[in-house]
């Protein structure tokens, strides 16, 4: 069974969570150059280099407002940055249907952002939970369960704990019922013959949007560069032939979990928003990453 997350994982979500409050602190001050650019440009005649000033401020509102969890503010943001990107793009002032939309964009955002501010206290959303994966932790979901031993009898003496779920719908309800036991991957073992339920639906059941971060392998019994695309668009990491090989799933998985990775990689994080930049330290390092 997994472990509850430890006072480092708290300290993380903690950390988190006090940036997002000096954000939305600063949240007016950002939101009041975007209105007065905006007013600007709506009072007098149109000039395109200040629209293109509003629509940078406009871009950095869309991704640091996201990076902080508030997901609706980012959400409009992005839809007014579309709109006057649409404008300059045509080099000409907006008509006035374009000015019409654009000031309903405004007031909307103006709305959103207010209310976060009155809101200041409420949790992140999109923020991770405090549950970390131990690493080993395989789900593996197949219609013939009771057909599995032997492979995860393999699987456990390369150290991996495996459960087995016979259907979709049953380990998604696992997964929604234990918060603090999350898999650290997903086998997915298309096994049955008679089963012509389409590969991405079954990606779909196992509910598995929600938790990008839980890398998924897929069993396809037609292994053909279709198929692997389709599993691919659905979700997978990766697809292994049917019947699955225990060795080579083990490999797989060795990968996934990071047991086999001698040359990890190096990210450089690159951002103007130095806030931002400390937000996103914070989920890298509650996946495990080691940030310098």
């Amino acid at each position: 069974m997994a472990e509850d997350a430890g006072p480092q994982d708290d300290g993380l979500l903690e950390e988190l969570q006090a940036l997002r409050r000096v954000y939305v602190q600063r949240l007016p001050g950002l939101m009041e150059a975007i209105t007065s650019g905006f007013q600007a440009l709506a009072e007098n005649s149109w000039d395109r280099e200040a629209g293109i000033t509003l629509h940078r401020m406009v871009h950095s509102l869309t991704g640091t407002s996201g990076t902080y969890g508030l997901r609706e503010v980012s959400q409009a943001a992005r839809q007014l940055e579309a709109e006057l990107d649409a404008v300059l793009k045509t080099a000409l002032p907006p008509s006035t249907a374009a000015w019409a939309s654009l000031k309903a964009t405004m007031v909307r955002l103006d709305s959103l952002a207010w209310e976060t501010r009155l809101d200041s206290a409420a949790p992140a959303e999109g923020v991770p939970s405090a549950t970390t994966d131990s690493g080993n932790r395989v789900h593996l979901v197949s219609p013939t369960a009771s057909g599995s031993d032997a492979l995860c009898q393999t699987l456990e003496r390369k150290g991996f704990q495996v459960t087995v779920f016979s259907s979709p719908g049953r380990f998604h309800a696992q997964l929604v019922a234990e918060h603090g036991n999350r898999p650290s991957i997903v086998v997915l073992d298309m096994a049955r013959s008679d089963d012509t339920t389409p590969l991405p639906e079954l990606v779909e059941q196992l509910g598995l949007n929600t938790h990008p971060g839980i890398p998924l392998v897929v069993s396809i019994r037609q292994d053909d560069l279709c198929t692997r695309i389709a599993a691919a668009r659905a979700g997978a990491r990766n697809c292994l032939p049917h019947p699955l090989d225990p060795e080579r799933l083990g490999e797989v998985l060795s990968q996934l979990s990071g047991g086999s990775n001698p040359s990890p990689w190096r990210v450089l994080l690159v951002d103007d928003e130095p806030m931002a930049l400390q937000a996103h330290a914070i989920h890298l390092r509650q996946a495990g990453t080691t940030v310098q």
